[in-house]
């Protein structure tokens, strides 16, 4: 039951507080009951407080919330979130929140304004698309993130924002798909022989192998420990990613360790001096900024094998000409083709230096590679989905499935193969827009003729079904008279 006090301050003073309880059935209070000068008039306030609660929990009343601004509850999430994030991701995720949402700070909520809310939120990404300051993933990004806010806002344990969330009227952006640059079957022993030799403080190889073999993220890769990977029973769990206690999809996965991926684990897991599988050479846990040192080692590695997307041939003496703005120098010194072979300069002729450029493949696209190779081999989508950790197979599909209908094409032709005898081709050719046939099991005879009956016509005659234009029977002679 509401009730109502008066409540000394530690300056003397007094003042009305009341408490009551809310619609889940738990005490509000006790709070500085605004207005009220008399007791009675803090006890009328309270009951009428308890009241609407009760009316809001039999739904008679749409829950109202205070004058809150999106910087309030923007702050309370980040106070939850911010610190289960990376030192990286901190960074990054904040500053661009600060960057592209600061004007929406101080924008006051209430049910009635969260309509204008999104207006606002939705003119401002298509302001940021329309000067190309962003990307349509990256304003798909903001969304996301202004859609977490309020969903924590709107948790019953905290209660800061009781309406519907309004992000929900925010269109998303429509993004491009993406092009992925996958290895092929026939790649992957040649990139990974042409890493540096791997050794304690510099596993590219092995973390290559493991992204490879396993489908594993980089960041699951590298936060591997020795208790995760059972080499008698060949299976390698997957437990966390980087420093987090946890992987990606908050979910852990066993997966098989390959034959030729077992001999790599045994010799990283020597080389370590401590539980890690890959540690620093201080034995130290690498940071996520390390994937830029494994995209160079694996771009690297690509070039040595001839993965490559073409060749650029440069004349070192014309480009010295050309960076000292010496008289004379050519506008152009590097030139572009798809082969490495020697050649000349045209307007010097000295011999060109030809540059291999690799193919754009990401560290994360060996994850991709594993399940392409994985699908053209003829494994079934569930498998594929279960290695990889997907929680369903459309995501799998849709997005790590790179192969197309001609890899398929041997198993196409191994299932329509029946055996079925081929019909003979007509000993006669068919002239131009002649529609082609066998003449020789179609009979030759004349048109019937017009003044005969239709059942003197052929078909007639062969076929064993009852004419359906009967002529009416007669009478029985017993029904005629006499």
């Amino acid at each position: 039951m509401a009730s109502a006090r008066w409540k000394v301050r530690s300056n003397g003073r007094r003042h009305l507080v009341a408490k009551w309880r809310d619609a889940s059935g738990l005490w509000v209070g006790p709070r500085i009951a605004k207005g009220c000068r008399t007791l009675e008039q803090a006890k009328r306030w309270a009951d009428d407080m308890e009241r609407q609660a009760e009316r809001q929990r039999l739904g008679l009343e749409l829950p109202t919330t205070g004058p809150v601004t999106f910087g309030d509850l923007w702050d309370s999430w980040w106070e939850r979130e911010g610190p289960r994030l990376g030192k990286s991701e901190v960074f990054d995720l904040k500053g661009f929140l600060d960057r592209h949402l600061v004007d929406l700070r101080r924008f006051a909520l209430l049910p009635a304004t969260a309509g204008e809310f999104a207006d606002r939120l939705d003119r401002l990404l298509s302001r940021k698309e329309e000067a190309g300051e962003l990307s349509p993933r990256s304003l798909n990004h903001l969304r996301a993130a202004a859609f977490r806010i309020f969903e924590f806002a709107r948790d019953p344990k905290r209660r800061l924002w009781t309406a519907e969330n309004p992000i929900r009227w925010v269109k998303r952006r429509r993004v491009p798909r993406r092009h992925y640059e996958v290895l092929r079957r026939d790649e992957v022993a040649s990139v990974l022989s042409f890493f540096s030799a791997p050794r304690l403080g510099a596993p590219w190889r092995w973390v290559a192998a493991v992204c490879l073999y396993v489908g594993a993220r980089p960041g699951e890769a590298m936060g591997l420990w020795k208790e995760d990977v059972d080499i008698d029973e060949r299976v390698l769990t997957i437990r966390r990613s980087w420093a987090k206690p946890w992987p990606k999809d908050h979910d852990p996965r066993a997966v098989i360790i390959p034959a030729e991926l077992r001999p790599l684990l045994i010799e990283a897991m020597r080389c370590s001096p401590n539980h890690l599988v890959f540690p620093r050479s201080d034995g130290q846990l690498f940071e996520p900024d390390t994937r830029k040192l494994l995209v160079d080692h694996l771009r690297r590695a690509c070039a040595r094998a001839g993965v490559v997307s073409g060749y650029e041939h440069t004349c070192r003496r014309c480009k010295a000409k050309a960076t000292r703005k010496a008289p004379g120098a050519p506008e152009v010194h590097t030139w572009s083709h798809p082969d490495g072979e020697q050649r000349r300069c045209p307007h010097c002729r000295m011999k060109l230096w030809a540059k291999a450029i690799p193919r754009p493949v990401r560290f994360y696209d060996l994850r991709h590679s594993n399940a392409t190779i994985l699908r053209r081999a003829g494994i079934d989508l569930g498998t594929v989905q279960k290695a990889l950790g997907h929680s369903s197979p459309e995501i799998t599909a849709a997005v790590y499935d790179h192969s197309d209908l001609s890899d398929y094409r041997d198993a196409l032709e191994r299932a329509l193969r029946f055996n079925a005898p081929l019909a003979s081709l007509p000993p006669w050719a068919a002239r131009r827009g002649e529609p082609v046939g066998n003449r020789a099991l179609i009979p030759k005879r004349e048109g019937p003729e017009s003044e005969a009956e239709a059942s003197e016509f052929g078909p007639f005659d062969e076929s064993g079904r009852q004419d359906l234009n009967l002529r009416p029977l007669g009478p029985e002679p017993s029904a005629l008279p006499g």
